[in-house]
């Protein structure tokens, strides 16, 4: 069974978009993206691994619709940027242990991706987004954990796929959190990171920068694999990443 990241059925129609082909697309507009003013800004702050951030953060950043897969005729995602957040915090948390010489760098990403991933729907109101999911909806999505590994290993480097393989195991074996201590959870991760951006300028620039990239190449990807949306705001997205996220 595909893991889907939209379904909607009208008039007979259905509509329908896997969560691999999703990240495949978007990962596609960002292939450059260390060649762009994005990516050279990056490396001006001191960040050279920009283009790994980025590639994590839409990796993961629809991860949470895992627990979202019931069988309706319009699939709805809401809150699923705590899940998503949920998991990639168990997947960094992992990965600095495969990593132990690169901690400064893992550390400055997993702070830009946790915001990114974050806030990549409806910044100003995440609150009222909170997660909806019942103890069946966990139990069926932890079903589809196999699922995401396959679709996105050959998207991850060794470590990385070590890591994400460890971090699913933790929280499938921390499924009776997810359904009752999400929100807690993760607006605490949300908070320390929140706390550490507003330390440094710099990486609170980097964040910035990898929450615009990922909002385009996920809104573009969206529109380009299920069509409709608003035209105006998809002109924006396609201005945006023509002047800072293609290469100079």
């Amino acid at each position: 069974m595909e893991i889907l990241s939209y379904r909607w059925e009208e008039g007979g129609k259905v509509k329908e978009e896997t969560l691999k082909k999703h990240i495949e697309h978007a990962l596609e507009l960002v292939r450059d993206v260390e060649k762009s003013r994005i990516g050279r800004y990056a490396r001006k702050l001191g960040f050279a691994d920009f283009s790994r951030a980025i590639r994590l953060s839409i990796i993961f950043h629809d991860s949470g619709k895992i627990f979202y897969q019931r069988p309706w005729d319009r699939l709805s995602f809401r809150g699923h940027e705590y899940l998503s957040t949920f998991i990639a915090d168990y997947f960094f948390k992992e990965l600095v242990k495969f990593e132990l010489k690169n901690v400064e760098n893992l550390d400055i990403m997993r702070n830009t991706c946790i915001f990114a991933i974050f806030f990549h729907h409806h910044a100003m109101n995440v609150r009222l987004r909170a997660p909806k999911v019942d103890k069946r909806d966990v139990e069926n999505g932890i079903k589809m954990f196999g699922r995401f590994y396959a679709d996105v290993e050959s998207m991850l480097n060794g470590s990385e796929i070590e890591a994400l393989d460890r971090a699913l195991r933790l929280v499938a074996e921390r499924r009776g959190a997810i359904a009752n201590s999400t929100k807690k959870y993760v607006e605490g991760v949300v908070r320390e990171v929140w706390f550490s951006l507003n330390r440094d300028a710099k990486l609170k620039k980097l964040a910035y920068l990898n929450l615009d990239a990922l909002i385009v190449a996920d809104n573009i990807s969206a529109h380009e694999n299920r069509g409709g949306g608003k035209r105006r705001f998809l002109k924006v997205m396609e201005e945006f990443r023509e002047l800072y996220l293609k290469p100079l």
